[in-house]
């Protein structure tokens, strides 16, 4: 009997070798939500209290976000995104927008030069 293993139907080795090409996603949750004495109040890029904003913890995941997907050494397990996709913060949903998916990935985008798709 010959192997299973072809290009369309790969075995794992093969796989975490990187013999072939593929489509990584990788999906990225917000951080922790503003409000009361942990974590703290949410902030804006710019430093001003905003309760749809990143609390400070999450700017900081934020930003190793962007150093571990966005310096090139991650290979295979870590690679660098091509496109970033992200809520958008102006949307009009009838709510107020959260501006959290969208302040995770802003370190991430300038590292890479990159701009958040928001139009999903």
């Amino acid at each position: 009997m010959g192997s299973s293993h072809t290009a369309q139907n790969p075995s794992p080795k093969q796989v975490r070798k990187g013999t072939m090409s593929a489509l990584t996603i990788l999906i990225i949750r917000h951080s922790e939500k503003p409000g009361g004495p942990w974590p703290g109040s949410g902030l804006m890029p710019d430093g001003v209290p905003d309760k749809k904003s990143l609390v400070i913890r999450g700017w900081q995941r934020a930003g190793s976000w962007s150093a571990l997907f966005g310096a090139g050494l991650g290979g295979l397990d870590y690679p660098a995104p091509s496109v970033i996709y992200a809520a958008d913060p102006a949307a009009s949903t009838g709510d107020e927008p959260s501006q959290r998916p969208f302040e995770t990935v802003i370190p991430l985008a300038a590292r890479l030069n990159l701009t958040p798709d928001t139009s999903t």
